[in-house]
């Protein structure tokens, strides 16, 4: 096998495994879980798989500097929201719609950059923002109060997941190691999950041994997707990556329909269809960066973006 085909497999498999989170979720929440406690296990459990690679690194790679501490909590913030927004709309409108509106989340990229950054806004923006505005539309059900929020908190959740994005590339901390970034937001985000968790005494530990497996199983696939997305970066660069994560949701989408009994019609299948072609326009029409630079926002994220974390 080619390294091409080596690396479209790999983008392949580490989509297809995040795809397949949500089903998790929901498996973890018949046994009792909220949402909160879900994602606070979750990330202890990412942190756990994580230290095998994060002790094989030299000791200088381990640390943090001093000021990155702050701007670790703040971006751990930002991925519990939206952590937290995706994970509840759920039970709401469906693991397969859910997690396509939150992959509305590159649009939102280019216009948080845009908007804090003063970043230039180009016409295929607009065009983008078009695409995914109608296609969130579409996803919506009329007559259903439950869908009419569940679609806003997903919506939402890309938007939160974006702020995570830009405050990753912009505030230095894509610098740190990846495996050493990702078990220290691990365990920042479990962390602001606990007093959440004793406010709204959301707090669930007693699980059956199913759960618990499920819950190691998902922390452990989601750090090698980490690694496998990383090697398709590696081998067929950024922007072909970023078009077969696009696997994700239609991943979410396939398994919610034949396992799951998640409803779904032609018109919530015409609102994936132009979620998904705007984040394609985005990926075929950016620059391909070259090896060895830096990529450019925002797009850089899509080497960075998954750490484990979602």
């Amino acid at each position: 096998m080619s390294q091409y085909a080596q690396g479209v497999l790999c983008a392949i498999i580490s989509a297809a495994i995040y795809g397949a989170g949500p089903t998790c979720a929901l498996y973890v929440y018949a046994d009792g879980a909220s949402e909160a406690s879900y994602l606070f296990w979750r990330y202890v459990f990412s942190a756990l798989a994580l230290l095998p690679l994060f002790f094989r690194q030299p000791a200088a790679m381990r640390r943090l500097q001093r000021g990155d501490i702050g701007r670790l909590l703040l971006l751990a913030l930002f991925m519990a929201a939206a952590g937290l927004l995706l994970t509840s709309s759920y039970t709401l409108i469906g693991t397969g719609i859910a997690t396509t509106l939150h992959f509305s989340y590159p649009v939102f990229t280019l216009l948080g950059c845009a908007l804090f950054y003063h970043d230039r806004i180009q016409r295929r923006m607009v065009v983008c923002v078009a695409l995914t505005l109608a296609g969130v539309a579409l996803c919506y059900a009329p007559g259903g109060a439950h869908s009419l929020l569940g679609v806003f908190i997903a919506f939402i959740s890309g938007a939160a997941y974006a702020m995570y994005l830009i405050y990753l590339g912009k505030s230095g901390l894509s610098d740190v190691p990846p495996v050493t970034l990702s078990i220290y937001l691990s365990l920042a985000i479990a962390a602001l999950f606990v007093p959440y968790m004793l406010a709204t005494d959301s707090f669930v530990w007693r699980l059956s041994a199913g759960s618990w497996l499920v819950l190691a199983v998902i922390a452990a696939a989601c750090s090698a997707a980490m690694v496998l997305l990383q090697l398709g970066v590696k081998y067929i660069g950024p922007q072909s990556a970023s078009v077969l994560s696009t696997f994700e949701p239609l991943t979410a989408v396939v398994i919610g329909l034949l396992f799951l009994n998640e409803p779904f019609s032609w018109r919530m299948l015409a609102g994936v269809l132009l979620v998904l072609a705007s984040v394609l326009l985005l990926t075929l029409s950016g620059p391909q960066p070259a090896a060895g630079k830096r990529l450019p926002h925002p797009h850089r994220h899509l080497h960075l973006r998954r750490h484990g974390m979602r």
